[in-house]
């Protein structure tokens, strides 16, 4: 059997095989960072934990009981699927016929009113119904048209499979549109801005992801062509994610094979940080789980991994993974169930992985396999040829009906709904602060390991008694910064500037997320997995810095007051609905409706301001209800959509 590919893989393939190396010598730089330290500190804690769990497992019978902890744990990390369409309304757009095998363009309806674009392979001249694959495609913007991906749907074809390619939110017939000369968004930027439009309703883009990819799995189990005993689910990058969430998640699958995507989170962690949304559900790391638990959840059904020698994917951790992972399915009595491959190439799912993947499978399901010598990669249908056509109706249509949607009443307090959505302890919240030195420049601790920065100015920095201490959220002002000297000569008192973790100093360097995507999202969803949130993170943070301000010269009485400008006025908003010791806030900019703020992309506001919850039940009025009369002061109201589409023109 030979092994071919296309003009385009082996492109592809030599711009990708040392791309895992290319800023490698920085990367320990970037590492030296103190929030990601503390970030690394906090991920440590619970892998630790977990090893030491993992360790404990000796047994079948603890393998069992541990294997049925991660099943059930992971599902409760990804929570309620939304309200899905009732299954089987399904759109027929045509088919196309390539001799041996044939495609049905087809649209099935998975939300309500909203339709996944997807095309069916399978063979023609079937008798029988036979096996089948749900793959799910990696964040390509063609989605289901990627080469890639059309390669694997005509090589399962042609090996007597069955193969449903289907397109994620925002990719494929599906993208949304960037706002720039009508080009679409990339598949992570789409991802995101979806997840933070979700965010309104204390929602995340992953159950949404699971719910498509289930309804999916309803279509292709329908189809008389299908064996519903001998399907399994496959997919590379992001939908190497997805076929290993719907692997821990769906029972109707009987064999996994995700690709580019198992690694031990420690590892890609401190390689490329967290990942897009959907690759983040909440408390994910907090609850004790890594991902080969999802491996491990979906025991002991056979399984199989692709990987990559040179992803950007740890290869480490990839090793790791499966030794873990090998070690439960042995307990399990299922060893011979569970294998890897590791291709000498980049991310990506090359052939030879493809190609294993369906002998995988046809071993699996007790099927010959074939090769590819029957397939013309030369001659791979086209985006033309799969296209269904835009949807009319899709997610951005869906999200902006429920925008328009009248919040729910509710019994909790603001103050509870706030502590709930930031995921903070209130009581907790100061407790830790610890000052180190304090001079001009104030160094302090807002938890154990974290040290942050500030900057003592006026009648604090010389020691006079004040009865009133300034304190500004935000980076700290340059030296003659003409700007900041007027706006204090507004105000009575001393000053004390403070950066939050991720602002100024503790700022992360740009390319620490090997270019994916902006750091601050990075840490977003880092947080996420960790159970918590950026914004709370600072919010902690503030509150450390006003526990600290009563050991500064001259500030021991003062009455405290804190400053904040747009994104750090919200932070200054929720900090002193909060704490006790805060007197008021001058904020200016202050974002008008957290909602204004979910359709659009952020252009210069950090990602922490897109907190799940905010939006629906509770909203910044709500929060400004919390003070006295000229305890708020507040200078212009940011409508933040408005702002970002003048800024555009």
């Amino acid at each position: 059997m030979s092994i071919r590919c296309s003009e385009f893989e082996r492109r592809a393939h030599a711009g990708r095989e040392s791309s895992y190396i290319d800023d490698y010598p920085e990367r320990a730089e970037y590492r030296q960072n103190a929030f990601l330290r503390y970030l690394d500190s906090r991920s440590d804690k619970y892998l630790n934990e977990r090893k030491r769990k993992v360790k404990a497992v000796r047994t079948p019978e603890d393998a069992a009981a541990y294997r049925d902890w991660a099943r059930e744990t992971f599902r409760s990390c990804v929570g309620p699927l939304p309200e899905m369409a009732v299954p089987g309304r399904v759109e027929l757009i045509g088919t196309l016929d390539r001799g041996r095998y044939a495609v049905d363009r087809v649209r099935i309806e998975g939300l309500p009113g909203v339709f996944i674009t997807a095309n069916f392979y399978y063979p023609t001249g079937i008798t029988s119904p036979g096996p089948a694959v749900l793959f799910a495609c990696g964040h390509a913007t063609d989605g289901k048209a990627s080469p890639m991906y059309v390669s694997f749907g005509v090589e399962a074809a042609t090996n007597g499979f069955c193969a449903l390619v289907y397109d994620p939110i925002g990719q494929g017939d599906r993208t949304i549109a960037s706002g720039v000369e009508a080009e679409p968004m990339g598949a992570v930027d789409a991802h995101c801005l979806v997840d933070r439009q979700l965010g309104a309703w204390g929602e995340r883009l992953a159950p949404y992801f699971v719910a498509e990819s289930v309804r999916a799995l309803d279509y292709l189990l329908s189809r008389p062509e299908v064996d519903p005993q001998r399907v399994g689910v496959s997919g590379n990058s992001g939908g190497g994610m997805m076929s290993a969430y719907m692997g821990a998640y769906d029972d109707r699958l009987q064999a996994v094979a995700p690709s580019c995507y198992i690694t031990e989170l420690k590892a890609m962690l401190t390689r490329i940080l967290a990942q897009d949304a959907e690759q983040c559900t909440q408390g994910f790391m907090e609850q004790g789980l890594d991902l080969s638990d999802l491996i491990t959840a979906a025991a002991p059904r056979p399984y199989f991994v692709g990987a990559a020698l040179y992803d950007f994917f740890p290869i480490e951790g990839v090793r790791d993974a499966m030794v873990e992972a090998k070690r439960l399915y042995t307990l399990l009595g299922a060893r011979d169930r569970i294998d890897t491959l590791v291709a000498s190439r980049g991310h990506g799912m090359w052939v030879e992985t493809r190609l294993a993947i369906l002998r995988f499978f046809s071993q699996a399901f007790d099927m010959p396999f074939y090769g590819n010598d029957e397939v013309d990669y030369e001659a791979l249908p086209t985006v033309q040829e799969l296209t269904c056509g835009r949807n009319a109706y899709d997610v951005q249509s869906y999200l902006s009906d429920r925008t328009s949607a009248t919040s729910p009443s509710s019994s909790i307090s603001v103050r509870e709904r706030l502590v709930d959505v930031l995921k903070i302890d209130p009581t907790a919240l100061g407790k830790t602060a610890r000052l180190i030195g304090a001079e001009k420049y104030v160094h302090f601790e807002s938890v154990p390991g974290l040290t942050l920065n500030g900057l003592l100015l006026d009648s604090a920095v010389a020691g006079a008694n004040s009865d009133k201490l300034n304190i500004v959220i935000g980076p700290l002002p340059k030296e003659g910064d003409s700007a900041a000297e007027a706006y204090r000569g507004q105000f009575d008192g001393g000053w004390l500037y403070v950066e939050p973790r991720g602002i100024g100093e503790s700022a992360m360097h740009p390319d620490s997320s090997f270019h994916l995507f902006d750091v601050e999202t990075g840490a977003c969803y880092h947080a996420r997995l960790l159970g918590e949130t950026l914004q709370g993170m600072r919010v902690q943070d503030t509150a450390a810095a006003v526990s600290i301000a009563r050991e500064l010269p001259g500030c021991h009485q003062a009455e405290i007051i804190l400053h904040g400008q747009e994104e750090h006025a919200l932070t200054a908003l929720y900090s002193a609905a909060l704490l006790d010791g805060v007197s008021g806030i001058r904020v200016q900019g202050l974002l008008d409706s957290f909602r204004s703020f979910q359709s659009e992309p952020a252009d210069h506001w950090g990602h922490a301001i897109y907190v799940p919850g905010l939006g629906w039940e509770l909203d910044v009025d709500d929060v400004l209800g919390l003070f006295q009369p000229g305890q708020a002061t507040v200078s212009g109201r940011l409508d933040y959509k408005k702002q970002w589409k003048e800024s555009r023109e």
